[in-house]
């Protein structure tokens, strides 16, 4: 019976060892995941506002000149070009009043999130941009003033599909998490 009472102890201790192990291993993959999805997140979200922000300042030079003479169907036409591709997900052309004069189908009319973001952009005469929801999606906004030689007289708004950040993180903690119980696993398998 002591023989017995003192093998179980040693297992019990080596278990017990074992699990302070795989906790603190966790612990230290927990730490690391969390500084790689941070650092992610924001190299993804400073990427897309890069390429927002050279696509907008694209097209406002072709809509501009137009806007001013006010040819809504050309304005259409451009709008409904660039629409719907895979991380593009719409473009709008507003007024100094916010009202739309050409605007993407796939882009809900007047939602608060994009009407401050245009009003911010005319407001401040210069790019202004947010993350936002439209039917579930992650978007990015971005709104850039359009002028009549110096007065702003209304803006364009370029909507980017930001669902892919969430994705690509979701994918990180997944990926992590694998290797995190192969290693559990090698290891209790070892000892």
């Amino acid at each position: 019976m002591l023989v017995y009472g003192r093998i179980y102890r040693s297992m019990k201790q080596i278990i017990l060892v074992l699990l302070a192990i795989i906790t603190v291993i966790s612990l230290i993959v927990t730490t690391f995941t969390i500084d790689q999805v941070g650092r992610e997140d924001q190299r993804l979200k400073s990427d897309l506002q890069y390429r927002s922000t050279l696509l907008a300042e694209s097209l406002k030079e072709t809509v501009e000149p137009n806007f001013i003479n006010k040819s809504e169907d050309y304005l259409q036409n451009v709008v409904e070009r660039f629409t719907d591709t895979e991380r593009f997900a719409g473009l709008g052309i507003y007024d100094n009043k916010g009202k739309a004069i050409a605007i993407s189908s796939v882009i809900p009319e007047a939602t608060s999130a994009a009407q401050e973001v245009i009003a911010n952009a005319m407001d401040a005469d210069k790019a202004n941009g947010d993350f936002a929801k439209f039917q579930d999606k992650k978007v990015y906004l971005l709104a850039v003033p359009l002028h009549d030689e110096k007065s702003v007289v209304g803006a364009l708004m370029i909507v980017q599909n930001a669902g892919y950040i969430d994705s690509r993180l979701t994918e990180i903690w997944k990926n992590n998490l694998v290797r995190l119980l192969v290693q559990a696993s090698l290891y209790l398998q070892t000892n």
